[in-house]
């Protein structure tokens, strides 16, 4: 037997409609716990429990060890898909895996969403203090090296248009605030053909990045390497220098 669906009527199925408003918790926040589903649906906390339970059994969100849950691997892989990274990410992980062995330090790749640095492929660095591996997240493109990486590589019109009739929010007291040191920042960058981030995004943590391009010369994104700045900052020339000889080779062969 085949359902009628009523002609310009509302035709949902409601478990569907509930697990994709629990995902939707994740566009605002980087984690959600059961009661918030159940706050969220207005549903008993085990009926939360289960559309949880059953989200995670499918990947489409992990477990953290404070019981919250973030997004899971097919959700950001979905995502990623969307956003045109997924082949590329597979071409240039073994680069990121090397990049990370040779530098000790944790090693992304980033593709840009408007004025958002998206994390879509990433290697953890060797040591026991590092930066962890952020696959799936966002942050401000203006509080990341490798977001203004990106930024310096758009026409001034277009950083004009995301920047210009807005304040600059998010990242850490030390990020860019104003749209006049952003546009001063990214002529530097240009001319450098590198942005450092020294606890714009985070406290502490210390980056460099550089542009991702490929045989043909079109950009496809930018690989920052990122460590603790008390251990990155004496060695920043030498991990620059290594994620310099890197894009060289990938260059090369993609």
């Amino acid at each position: 037997m085949v359902d009628k669906v009523p002609h310009g009527g509302d035709y949902t199925i409601e478990s569907v409609e509930n697990a994709l408003r629990t995902l939707l918790l994740l566009r605002n926040n980087p984690s959600f716990r059961a009661i918030d589903v159940a706050t969220e649906l207005q549903v008993a906390r085990s009926t939360a429990h289960r559309m949880v339970a059953t989200l995670e059994k499918h990947n489409f969100v992990r477990r953290n060890p404070d019981k919250s849950f973030s997004a899971g691997f097919q959700l950001v892989e979905l995502g990623i898909a969307v956003l045109g990274g997924t082949d590329f990410a597979a071409e240039i992980q073994p680069f990121l895996d090397q990049l990370a062995q040779r530098t000790g330090e944790t090693a992304h790749f980033l593709i840009l969403d408007r004025d958002e640095s998206v994390f879509v492929a990433g290697a953890e660095g060797t040591h026991v203090v590092r930066a962890v591996v952020r696959v799936g997240e966002r942050l401000p493109a203006h509080a990341t090296g490798a977001g203004r990486v990106l930024l310096a590589a758009l026409p001034e019109a277009d950083v004009a248009s995301l920047y210009a009739d807005h304040p600059l929010e998010g990242g850490t007291a030390h990020a860019i605030r104003t749209f006049d040191e952003l546009r001063d920042d990214l002529v530097r960058v240009r001319a450098e053909g590198r942005a450092i981030n020294t606890s714009h995004s985070e406290e502490g943590l210390m980056a460099v990045a550089r542009p991702v391009v490929d045989a043909t010369g079109t950009l496809r994104g930018a690989i920052s390497v990122s460590g603790p700045e008390w251990r990155f900052a004496p060695r920043l020339t030498e991990v620059d220098r290594l994620l310099a000889e890197s894009l060289a080779a990938f260059a090369k062969k993609v």
